[in-house]
């Protein structure tokens, strides 16, 4: 008796819609492609390397469909809503052991002091394959008429480089420039000490709670290396904690600087609410996430 392919559990239910697309609109398409990526990215692939090639196909078959730029796995007219991904719970557990994947370590996690060789490039920090496990995707409305829209970040330049003959493949290199808000903060966890799991955000200055975040990978930083919090884009109707009050609150991600040109960053997290207040009197400025 012949055996299934191992993916066929996963795909089936979005391989049989997959020839009934061209009717649909465009921001189904996308979200249907989130959905792919969501099921594709728990695969536990032999080569971390293999995770765009595998995905090669697909992409190929879909493209004609939305007749847009494929970017490091997503799509450039709707990258917006393909940025803000978060890790999967089921893919790792933080209080247990470490995800799946190499990582580094933070400086002030004692127990994961160990310095990781450096391993193959795969995706750029801003794309679902610079992980190894599991991802999902938060829904944000990029046409929102909040009166907080005009700080949401904007794409101003996106652009990857394919390492092979196939566009759709392995990446070589990749960027994307985004019009922001951006702040320092400080990572805690509930008992006030720099950790992991699910943080805390604390302004420097004032010592405030002003959101909470999930970290990508576990870094190790640099001395007098700081984290920033970017303003992605509002939230409405949502609450932080356990406040009465609605407040008005933001998705952000997490960022450090490459070290090694203007405005260079790095994607290291992400903060599924951030208080809005935490950025007043911010100025826009220019970044390039790499």
């Amino acid at each position: 008796m012949q055996s299934k392919p191992a993916f066929e559990p996963i795909y089936k239910e979005p391989l049989r819609r997959f020839f009934e697309w061209t009717a649909n609109e465009p921001e189904e398409l996308y979200a249907e492609w989130r959905l792919i990526l969501e099921n594709f990215s728990s695969l536990k692939l032999t080569k971390a390397t293999d995770r765009f090639p595998a995905l090669s196909g697909m992409a190929h078959m879909f493209q004609p469909l939305v007749g847009d730029s494929y970017l490091a796995g997503f799509w450039k007219r709707d990258i917006l809503r393909f940025l803000p991904w978060h890790e999967m719970h089921d893919s790792y557990c933080w209080e247990t052991k470490l995800p799946p994947a190499d990582i580094y370590a933070l400086s002030t996690a004692k127990y994961y002091e160990t310095e990781l060789a450096p391993k193959p490039y795969i995706a750029p920090s801003w794309s679902f394959a610079s992980v190894n496990w599991g991802v999902a995707f938060h829904d944000i409305e990029t046409s929102s008429s909040s009166e907080f829209s005009d700080r949401a970040s904007r794409v101003l330049d996106v652009k990857v480089v394919p390492a092979t003959s196939d566009p759709m493949g392995q990446v070589a290199s990749g960027f994307i420039q985004l019009s922001s808000i951006l702040k320092p903060i400080t990572i805690m966890d509930g008992s006030g000490r720099s950790s992991i799991g699910k943080l805390h955000m604390v302004d420097p200055n004032s010592g405030d709670v002003v959101g909470y975040c999930f970290l990508d990978i576990l870094f190790r930083k640099q001395p007098d290396q700081q984290v920033f919090s970017m303003f992605y884009h509002p939230i409405n109707n949502a609450t932080l904690g356990n406040d009465d009050e609605r407040a008005q609150l933001g998705l952000g991600l997490l960022l450090v600087s490459t070290g090694r040109n203007h405005q260079e960053y790095q994607r290291v997290g992400i903060s599924p609410r951030v208080r809005m207040n935490f950025f007043e009197g911010c100025e826009r400025t220019s970044i390039t996430l790499i």
